[in-house]
């Protein structure tokens, strides 16, 4: 599986695609081997932390004095990421 990760990385790189195009359809690829559902149990915590963080970003921005509006878009981003890592790990490609 890392191979087949760092060779995308490293095909996406030398087509000229930025590494967010790059990790997208890595992902994409590893969501469709019949491995999805380990990776999904080891991001759990990765998710797990990254909502738990996003709502602090989301306190602490409160605290600080800004709109809410303002921590609402500040942890939106991780929050992004939460929802595509999804409850089964890989999110909006779970096939199966």
């Amino acid at each position: 599986m890392v191979f087949w990760a760092v060779s995308l990385a490293i095909l996406g790189d030398t087509l000229g695609f930025c590494k967010e195009v790059c990790a997208f359809v890595t992902g994409a690829s590893l969501a469709f081997t019949p491995y999805r559902d380990a990776l999904g149990a080891r991001l759990v915590s990765l998710r797990d932390f990254l909502l738990l963080f996003s709502g602090f970003v989301m306190v602490i921005m409160g605290f600080l004095g800004y709109r809410k509006r303002t921590g609402f878009l500040a942890a939106t981003p991780m929050a992004t990421a939460d929802l595509w890592l999804g409850p089964s790990g890989i999110g909006a490609f779970n096939c199966g």
